[in-house]
């Protein structure tokens, strides 16, 4: 229950910074595309939206795939002692 509870809070998070940068990009390209036709704007933003969904989704993966192979090191209590 942790770890659902741990990627809905990395999603709203990565959601919230990562679909912040998206919508930017996609208002600066909307204003270079003012001009163009109807659909293509709408396309833009279309895309934009399925990014802001995807992009998070996409660093909770990437996140959760890097802490699967951690090495994680022995504590001292179970290194053998040796003596001298």
């Amino acid at each position: 229950m942790e770890t659902i509870s741990h990627w809905i809070l990395s999603f709203v998070v990565n959601s919230a910074w990562q679909g912040i940068i998206i919508v930017v990009g996609a208002f600066g390209c909307a204003l270079a595309l003012r001009r163009a036709p109807a659909r293509y704007q709408h396309l833009l933003w279309v895309a934009a939206l399925l990014l802001i969904v995807t992009v998070p989704f996409l660093t909770i993966e990437r996140q959760s795939a890097g802490t699967r192979g951690e090495i994680v090191p022995a504590s001292e209590s179970h290194v053998e002692k040796t003596i001298h």
